[in-house]
């Protein structure tokens, strides 16, 4: 998987002034794993967005690891994304 994005800082419900470009290079229907020079930090919120918006989704920023010039960021979704391409399996009524 390596699909990229950009990814903006929120500052409440707004975008911040950081926003830069990243290639997520992995994912589930909840999480998105990819590597960015922005100066992010654990919780923040961000927006993951491709070119095409289809992927237009706000999240948490879960961990990090530093590595050089830029970091290993784990972004957790707040809500279902609708036009990701990974969806979560139905859960099947418990007995």
């Amino acid at each position: 998987m390596r699909i990229p994005v950009t990814v903006s800082k929120l500052i409440g419900e707004r975008e911040g002034t950081e926003s830069g470009s990243a290639v997520i290079v992995f994912g589930t229907a909840n999480e998105v794993l990819f590597t960015s020079e922005l100066p992010l930090e654990f919780n923040d919120q961000v927006r993951v967005m491709n070119r095409d918006g289809s992927l237009n989704a706000r999240g948490k920023v879960v961990a990090l690891q530093f590595g050089g010039k830029s970091m290993a960021i784990a972004v957790r979704f707040q809500s279902e994304v609708a036009n990701w391409i990974i969806k979560p399996t139905p859960r099947t009524a418990e007995r």
